[in-house]
């Protein structure tokens, strides 16, 4: 059993909220959950995560990560940024709009 929690807590995992699946689909929750991971390791706000860096660490493919990105952007969950020479693409979270959509409703 304890192999099972130290994989949990390694990146060899990709974990989605079920609420934000029924909500945003799966390819744009996993595209998102990894953001957060990325977010939650790293402590940075804007985050430089190339195509080649999700689709090694999702499997996601550039269409699918393409279609994610819209539709985040798009309801307001994430933000895109391209910034500096030459434009690289970088990444904010709304975690305002994030977080009501995961947490636990109170009875």
């Amino acid at each position: 059993m304890s192999n099972f929690l130290s994989l949990l807590t390694t990146n060899e995992l990709v974990i989605v909220p079920k609420k934000l699946i029924k909500f945003a689909g799966l390819h744009s929750t996993v595209f998102l959950s990894e953001l957060i991971a990325i977010q939650e390791k790293s402590k940075l706000i804007l985050l430089p995560v190339t195509l080649q860096e999700i689709k090694e660490r999702t499997g996601l493919s550039r269409n699918y990560q393409e279609n994610a990105r819209e539709f985040l952007v798009k309801k307001g969950l994430i933000k895109t940024i391209f910034k500096g020479q030459p434009p690289k693409l970088y990444y904010r979270i709304n975690l305002k709009k994030v977080l009501p959509l995961i947490q636990e409703e109170k009875p």
